[in-house]
């Protein structure tokens, strides 16, 4: 009788010690699932960040690429504006000559070109 008795405390024993066991075995299984889940969450926000990174290097490129434009279209309208102020400058240069030139020859009584000219003016050769 106490060997039958002590053999049911055993397999009770072995029944609660596997039933444990199949519990931590579940509990495991779920977590696994949880961890893989997460991962693949995980994968899918580092995959949209990654894509999100390179659109920005591809702004960043290309923000670049109209600075670079924008410059050496500034120099080109530098370097026309400099001609502008140049031809500007030589414009009113020639423009200031030939004033001076006329108030020279304003300025200037005119001689006559031959005697026949004074005739009739008034002159001591007019006979």
């Amino acid at each position: 009788e106490k060997g039958m008795e002590e053999a049911r405390r055993q397999l009770r024993e072995e029944r609660k010690a596997k039933e444990e066991l199949q519990e931590r075995f579940e509990e495991a299984l779920r977590d696994s699932r949880k961890l893989k889940e997460a991962a693949a969450t995980a994968e899918t926000r580092i995959a949209e960040q990654a894509k999100v990174i390179e659109e920005a290097r591809r702004r960043s490129e290309a923000a670049e690429d109209e600075v670079m434009l924008a410059k050496k279209e500034a120099e080109v309208a530098a370097a026309e504006a400099k001609r502008w102020e140049k031809a500007t400058l030589n414009a009113r240069d020639e423009l200031a000559k030939e004033e001076a030139q006329r108030e020279a020859g304003r300025a200037t009584p005119r001689l006559p070109a031959s005697p026949s000219e004074s005739v009739g003016k008034g002159g001591k050769n007019d006979t």
